[in-house]
Formats: structure tokens, sequence, C-alpha cells
């Protein structure tokens, strides 16, 4: 226990407020919708708010390259995390004072804050790895997804009881905590070897490129797992988790607290996924989590069609955040990397980062307009269950347990040396 208890564990916990950035990102629209739906009536802008929504999915495969451009440049771990919280709360202040009006300089902010996902995306995950010690590194690994999930929680309850202005507010303030304990935390030991790093690293990617023949089928792999993992939907339902609870109109529970509930079955899973994985295999696991996103999903739509139960919907979603918490939200982020020897394997995550919020802004800007078509909540919900199927089929035969990946990297080495 005491091993747990530690300082680092106090560094982890400051650390830990750059995913919970994420979370308020992606939590807003959600609750933020119902309420500008009520109280700008018919001025509400239907066909430019799935825009306002999803354009910070387009920016943020971005801003994952942005901590890496400023490390560059010679600034350190908490001084490029203190630019980051600095813009991210100028930009949350303006976004308080968004009326119906000055719907574009609310626009603005999400384009601008898009930059600022990506950058959470990439500094959370490494600044994590770094004041971890040595023996955990996996479980404060889990720590990045589960502030995640927390952050979209927070702003759910807050939209619930307050108008949006004040789930601004509340983010602006808990980038200015971390503006201030961020220098609590001394510059890592291994910022100070990256120089010598980064040199070994150039000279090996001027050796060798990712873009080569014998690249193309893990990138492929790559592309594919990724693809799954986003047209599952999950980024287009938790954007308009509200509405979709509204239509179900469940008597005593209001939609928010409906989309709390079911958002918070993520947590769980995220609690259980690492310890699971590990017990059972990637590849079972990541079967276990497809059939049940996929199950839920396919379900939801014949429920909306044919209105079986106004509680079943709830069910359904809770039931669909924990499957993909097991396995399809954390599994594409390490093993596709993995897939590619140590020399190319930064440049693949950086693909595979940027892959994923592509593919996130072309689900979540599509999906509102595939709803409003024929398709209707039926044929939306079945074409996220299809695609989440044939992705569970792929990934069984494709994704590798690490056991085999010690074996293609031991092979790849002996590739090059010769």
């Amino acid at each position: 226990m005491s091993s747990f208890f530690r300082r680092e564990l106090l560094y982890a916990a400051i650390v830990c407020l750059t995913p919970l950035g994420f979370g308020y990102l992606i939590g807003y629209p959600s609750p933020a919708a119902s309420y500008f739906r009520k109280e700008w009536g018919s001025e509400f802008p239907d066909k430019h708010w799935d825009l306002f929504v999803a354009i910070s999915q387009l920016t943020g495969a971005i801003g994952p390259y942005i901590p890496s451009l400023l490390f560059k440049f010679g600034l350190g771990r908490r001084l490029v995390a203190s630019i980051i919280n600095i813009l991210s709360i100028i930009f949350w202040v303006i976004l308080a004072f968004m009326k119906v009006k000055t719907f574009w300089m609310g626009f603005v902010m999400r384009v601008l804050q898009g930059f600022m996902l990506g950058a959470f995306s990439s500094l959370g995950p490494l600044l994590l790895l770094e004041v971890a010690p040595a023996e955990q590194t996996g479980l404060y690994g889990t720590f990045n997804q589960i502030f995640i999930v927390i952050g979209i929680l927070i702003l759910y309850l807050i939209g619930e009881y307050q108008k949006p202005y004040v789930m601004c507010i509340y983010s602006a303030v808990s980038h200015a905590l971390q503006l201030g304990l961020i220098w609590l935390i001394p510059e890592t030991a291994i910022h100070q070897q990256e120089a010598e790093e980064d040199n070994k690293e150039e000279k090996k990617e001027e050796q060798e490129s990712i873009f080569q023949a014998k690249y193309i089928w893990p990138l492929t792999v790559l592309i594919l797992i990724m693809l799954t993992q986003q047209f599952s939907g999950i980024n287009a339902i938790l954007s308009d988790l509200s509405k979709l609870f509204e239509n179900a109109n469940i008597n005593g529970i209001t939609p928010g607290i409906q989309s709390f509930i079911a958002t918070a079955a993520q947590l769980i899973a995220c609690f259980f996924s690492g310890g699971l994985i590990k017990k059972v295999g990637r590849r079972a696991m990541w079967t276990i989590s497809g059939i049940v996103c996929a199950a839920s999903l396919i379900i939801f739509g014949f429920n909306s069609k044919y209105d079986w139960s106004n509680v079943l919907p709830v069910i359904l979603i809770f039931l669909y955040q924990f499957g993909f918490g097991l396995g399809l939200a954390p599994m594409p982020w390490y093993s596709s990397p993995e897939l590619f020897p140590l020399s190319v394997r930064p440049m693949a995550s950086a693909i595979n980062g940027m892959t994923s919020w592509l593919f996130s802004f072309i689900i979540v800007y599509a999906s509102p307009a595939m709803r409003k078509s024929k398709m209707g909540d039926l044929g939306l919900f079945l074409f996220y269950g299809i695609i989440t199927i044939a992705g569970t089929i792929f990934g069984f035969w494709f994704i590798r347990e690490p056991q085999e990946d010690k074996a293609e990297s031991l092979d790849n080495d002996e590739d090059v040396q010769a």
C-alpha cells in the first residue's frame, strides 16, 4: 500500500488535470445543446451546431504535434503544459460569453479548442509515463482514460443544473489550478536524457522510413482498427447523448442524469480493463468488447424504431459504454503502434493519433445528417453495429498479443542489423 501512496502519485494527480481538460471538451456540447435549444428557440443554429461539435475533432488531428514542436524549441514539460493551460483558460472564458448573435465567436473558439484537444491527447499520456515509478507505468497509464471520462461526467452534471457558461468557467478554473500546481513537479530525468535519445532516433529515422512497402499492411491494420473504434459511433453518441435520451422520455430521470449514468459505465470498465486484458489476452478482450458494443447498438436501433421500452435506451448505452471501455477504447492506442519496430514507432503513433481525430470528425459530423435522412436512428445504429462487428472479426485475426510483438520486434531488429 505504501508503494502506491507516494510522491509520484501526487505528481500524477496534478498531471491528471490534463486528461480532465480533454474530457471537458468532449463533454461540453451535449448539455450545452440541450440548454441552447430551449433558450434560443427557433434561432438555434441546428445546421451549424453539428459542425460546431465536430470541428474540434478535425483541428484535434493537428494538436498532438503542438507539444512536440514546443519541446524542440527547448521548452520544458512544465512550461509547455503552462502555455497550453493559459490558452485553454482564454478559450473557455471567451466561450462562456457565447450568445445566439455571437455564435460565430463560439465556433471560432471550438476550432481553437480542437488544437488543445489534440495537445491534451499527447501531453497527458507522456507526462503520466514520465512521473510514474518504473514498476507502475501500466497502472499510471490507465489514469489518462479514467480522467477523460471523469471530465465528461463532471460537465454532464454541471450542465444538468447550471447554464453553459458555468461549465466554461469551471473548466477555466480547473486549467488555472493545473497552471499553478504543475510547477510542483520537477522536470524529469527523462527530459534531460532526451537530447541524446532524439539524436539517436533521428539517425534511425534517416535510415528507415515508415512509408515503405513492408509497412503497408501494418499501416492498413492500424487504420482499420482505429476506424472500428471511431465508427462504432462513440464520439457521435457522447456529443448528442442528451438528445438521444430526450427521445426516450423516461419519467422521473432527466436526460442529463441518464447521460451521466450511461457514461459512468465506461469509467467502471476503465478501472478493470487493464487487469482483464492482461489476464485473458488482447484478442479475447477485443472480441468481448466488440460483441457487447455491436449487440447494444443494434438493439438500440431496433428499439428506436419499434419502441419496445423507454428504459431500454439507458440500459443499452450503459452496456455499450461498458463494452467500449473494456477493449475498443484503450487497445487501438497501444496495440497498433506495437506492430512496428522501434525505429518507426514514433511516426506510427503520430499517424495513429491523426487517423483517430480524422475518423472522429467524419463520424461526428456525418451522424446527424444520417439520422435525419431515410436511415433514421435504426439505420444509423445498424451502421455503427455492422462496422463494429466487421472490426471485431478483423481485430480478432490481426491484433497481436505481447509475446508475438516481442518475437516480431526481434525479427525486425535482426533485419535492420543485417
